[in-house]
C-alpha cells in the first residue's frame, strides 16, 4: 500500500512537471517577448539586433539609460532612443537624435518609426544583389567636393574577404561591416557597427576593437529560444552564426575625406564604391 501511495505521488509530481512545462512553453507562445522582461537580457538580444538590421537608425549605446530604454513585455514595446541617419544625400550634419517606441507584436513583425530609406541603406541593399556600381560616377562626385566636407560611402568588395585583408584596403576607421543578406523574403542585410563594448549587454572587450570579433562575440551569446525575436528584425539565426563562422565580410561602410576615398576606387579589390552621404566637417 506504502509503495503504491509513493508511486502514484512520484506519478502525479512527474505530470505536474510536464504540465508546468507545457504550460511555459504556451505562455511563452503567446507573448514572445516575455523572456526579455529583463533589461538585459533585451538589452543584449533586441536593441543589438535591432541595431544590425537596421542600418539607417543610430542606436547610442553609451548614452541608454533608465529614461530611453524601457521594456514592456506584456504589451511587446520597447522605448528606446534612436537616430535617424541623414536620408538624402544634403549639406547637414549627419544625424539627428529623437526618441520612437519600436512595436513588436508578433514573432513575425515588428514596426519602426517610417522613414525614408537612406541612400547609405539602398547601397547595402544592393551589396547583396548584382546591380553594379559605377565608379567614375563616384570618383567625379568626390573630386567636386571641398576640403572641409567629410563623404560616407559604401564600398563592395569583388570577393568577400577577412578582416585582415578588408584592413590592408583601408587602414583608418570603418563606420560598419557588411555581412551578408538572407536569401529568405524580409531578410535584412547583415551590418555591424559596434564600438561600444561595455555598454551593449555582452563581453567583447577583447575583440580588440576588430568589427567582425565583436560580431562573432555576439553571436555567440544568442540561444536557440532567440530565433522568433530575431526573425522578427529580419534576421536569420542560422545565418548569423553562418556569418560568424566564416568571418568574411562582402563590404564596408566609411566616412572619411574625399580625397582618402578617391583613393580606394581605383583598388582592383574593390567592386564599385558608391558616396551616399556628404556633410561639413566639424
Amino acid at each position: 500500500m506504502v509503495k503504491m501511495l509513493w508511486r502514484k505521488a512520484i506519478i502525479i509530481a512527474v505530470l505536474l512537471v510536464v504540465g508546468i512545462f507545457f504550460l511555459t512553453i504556451q505562455l511563452d507562445k503567446a507573448n514572445p517577448w516575455a523572456r526579455y522582461s529583463e533589461e538585459s537580457r533585451a538589452l543584449r538580444v533586441l536593441v543589438n539586433a535591432f541595431a544590425v538590421a537596421n542600418h539607417g537608425y543610430h542606436v547610442d549605446f553609451f548614452g541608454i539609460d533608465d529614461n530611453d530604454f524601457d521594456i514592456h513585455s506584456s504589451s511587446g514595446t520597447i522605448s528606446l532612443r534612436i537616430s535617424a541617419r541623414s536620408p538624402y544625400l544634403k549639406f547637414t550634419p549627419q544625424w539627428n537624435a529623437f526618441p520612437a517606441v519600436i512595436y513588436m507584436n508578433s514573432p513575425a513583425s515588428m514596426k519602426t518609426p517610417l522613414l525614408d530609406k537612406t541612400l547609405t541603406v539602398q547601397a547595402i541593399d544592393d551589396i547583396g544583389s548584382t546591380r553594379e556600381g559605377h565608379k567614375h560616377v563616384a570618383r567625379n562626385l568626390l573630386r567636386s567636393l571641398g576640403p572641409s566636407l567629410l563623404a560616407t560611402a559604401v564600398v563592395k568588395l569583388n570577393t568577400p574577404m577577412d578582416e585582415r585583408g578588408m584592413d590592408m584596403i583601408w587602414t583608418d576607421r570603418i563606420d560598419a561591416v557588411v555581412l551578408g543578406r538572407g536569401n529568405e523574403e524580409n531578410m535584412k542585410p547583415v551590418t555591424w557597427a559596434g564600438g561600444a563594448c561595455g555598454a551593449m549587454g555582452f563581453d567583447c572587450d577583447s575583440a580588440g576593437g576588430s568589427r567582425l570579433r565583436e560580431f562573432q562575440r555576439w553571436v555567440a551569446v544568442l540561444e536557440d529560444e532567440d530565433r522568433d525575436a530575431l526573425k522578427a528584425f529580419g534576421l536569420e539565426l542560422n545565418e548569423l552564426r553562418e556569418y560568424a563562422s566564416d568571418g568574411l565580410v562582402q563590404g564596408f561602410v566609411v566616412t572619411a575625406k574625399p580625397d582618402d576615398l578617391q583613393k580606394l576606387i581605383d583598388d582592383s579589390r574593390i567592386q564599385w564604391l558608391r558616396v551616399t552621404d556628404v556633410f561639413v566637417d566639424r
